[in-house]
């Protein structure tokens, strides 16, 4: 049995109401946007974000995850002559080029090399087919069920899609890992590598994305363009420990739409302490040379969140009605959840703050003994 302590507790679910997904109170004219909170990827606005569109080169946000956690950054990746041989964007490689797998995914994001997503594309899957067999697959994991790829780097083709909302939701993700993070955030980067023609060379890149350096806290993302998917834009940006993802699509003004969105969604996201002081509690401790123990949070929990999950937050301590011993400081003896309605959104130990032997077993029988004495003796004088 366990004891369930509402430190801050309001009602388990949003309305209706709030549950669905408003337009931004703009003029825009993106086909599909979505806008999602960054920390719990919950959506604060949309317009038709769950059609399945075109993404041009934002497909390389996938790419370019994967070939992060395949673990491979410092291993060196040759230009086949295969491989560059595609149209659109380019980073300019030449048959037998030799770069860093780290350096080719800034060419891939910086740039929007189509060339190199195709290099990166062989020299993680094996294959491009195998490649893409793992996008999907990835997708699939994430949840993605609109969304499917049909190569690397986002030219058109029929069976290659997504929506507004997934592809925030995909961007996100990838915003969690700090490879990924210093990539797209980057507004010029060196790379290093070997021309086949004239060995070693250095060569800087600027990144394509002009919200980088014009627009406050912004992290990255990706810019996508062919004629069929008109222009596609994912954004994201920080401020004040807040943060937000941007995805338009087919959208004539992306720069200008994205920077209204991110600026609507700063004025409804927040950043609090949800968990900032210490909760201490004695614990009963049965057969122990204590009868109780300490116990207290193991850390703290800030974040941001949309201001509707903000209201609607419940924080509980949960703990056992009592435990054995042995006892050992440190140990995790109960939890304190967080729920944004009833989803459980992050969890923080309750620890013991001391250690509590258990009592030999000889000590125990004497020590119940005379308990149970003494109460009698009590008995017999009153």
């Amino acid at each position: 049995m366990t004891l369930a302590l509402v430190l801050a507790f309001l009602p388990a679910r949003a309305s209706a109401a709030e549950e669905e997904v408003p337009e931004a109170p703009l003029e825009l004219y993106a086909k599909a946007y979505a806008l999602l909170e960054l920390e719990t990827g919950r959506i604060i606005c949309g317009k038709n974000q769950m059609q399945e569109l075109p993404m041009a080169s934002t497909t390389k946000i996938m790419t370019c995850i994967l070939a992060i956690e395949s673990g491979r950054l410092e291993e060196p990746v040759t230009a086949g002559a295969e491989e560059i041989r595609v149209e659109g964007s380019s980073l300019g490689l030449q048959e037998g080029d030799v770069m860093t797998l780290h350096d080719m995914l800034r060419g891939l994001m910086m740039v929007s090399g189509n060339d190199a997503a195709q290099v990166i594309a062989t020299f993680v899957g094996g294959t491009m087919e195998n490649f893409v067999q793992m996008m999907n697959d990835k997708a699939k994991e994430l949840g993605l069920t609109h969304t499917s790829y049909a190569n690397p780097h986002g030219l058109y083709d029929d069976d290659h899609y997504t929506t507004a909302q997934e592809l925030a939701t995909l961007a996100a993700y990838a915003l969690k890992n700090p490879v990924f993070c210093d990539i797209v955030s980057t507004p010029t980067a060196k790379i290093h590598y070997i021309d086949s023609a004239s060995g070693e060379r250095d060569r800087t890149l600027k990144n394509s994305n002009t919200l980088l350096t014009t627009l406050e806290g912004c992290i990255g993302v990706k810019t996508g363009y062919v004629k069929k998917s008109g222009r596609c834009l994912v954004s994201a940006a920080e401020r004040d420990g807040a943060g937000v993802v941007c995805v338009v699509l087919n959208c004539s003004n992306s720069w200008e739409e994205s920077r209204q969105l991110i600026e609507y969604g700063f004025k409804n996201v927040t950043y609090m302490d949800i968990v900032s002081d210490t909760v201490s509690y004695d614990l009963n401790v049965v057969g122990g040379v204590s009868d109780t123990v300490s116990v207290q949070n193991a850390g703290f929990l800030s974040s941001s969140l949309r201001r509707q999950d903000a209201e609607n937050l419940q924080v509980r301590v949960v703990l056992p009605r009592f435990v054995y011993a042995p006892v050992q400081q440190g140990e995790a003896v109960g939890k304190i959840c967080v729920y944004l309605g009833d989803e459980l959104f992050e969890e923080i130990d309750m620890i013991a703050m001391q250690t509590v032997d258990r009592v030999p077993a000889a000590q125990s029988f004497f020590q119940t003994l005379f308990e149970l004495l003494r109460q009698n003796l009590q008995y017999m004088y009153q």
